[in-house]
């Protein structure tokens, strides 16, 4: 379990930030990769996901298409995440991340799109994966049914 936000590595720490907003990512870099969109360099956005190498890569069947780090992008220019290196966090260059050799994808986890929908979820329920939510979706449309049906067979 991560120490967030008091010790974070990279991937911990955009997990920690996107769970703050209610978004499940999974812990490590390789998976959270996975997650969102893929889009194009050219077409970033401020809260999108860069992903390079870094001192350690994970991969999953292709050694070459690794993933050892993941920031945040803050502008334009440049990105926000956790440094093992440096130990904290920092606002640095996105070229760092960008260049050939390093670069590992990039991905839109909140798409650009007025159909995005949001849930207020009481904090007793916990919410790692859609089947969670379907779940405690469905569980809500029954209860109401019930009290529908009930309104109905009273007023006959």
């Amino acid at each position: 379990m991560s120490q967030a936000p008091n010790i974070v590595d990279c991937s911990s720490f955009v997990k920690y930030l996107f769970g703050k907003k209610g978004m499940w990512l999974p812990r490590i870099s390789i998976q959270q990769r996975e997650c969102g969109e893929v889009i194009d360099i050219q077409n970033i956005l401020q809260g999108d996901l860069i992903f390079s190498t870094g001192k350690y890569n994970w991969f999953d069947t292709d050694p070459a298409d690794n993933v050892g780090h993941v920031c945040i992008v803050a502008s334009r220019e440049t990105v926000i995440h956790a440094s093992c290196l440096k130990g904290g966090v920092e606002e640095v260059s996105l070229l760092k991340y960008i260049q050939p050799n390093r670069f590992s994808g990039a991905r839109r986890l909140v798409p650009n799109s007025t159909q995005l929908l949001t849930f207020e979820i009481p904090p007793s329920m916990e919410v790692e994966t859609s089947d969670d939510l379907r779940w405690i979706i469905l569980s809500e449309v029954a209860k109401i049914e019930r009290v529908v049906e009930r309104i109905f067979s009273c007023s006959l």
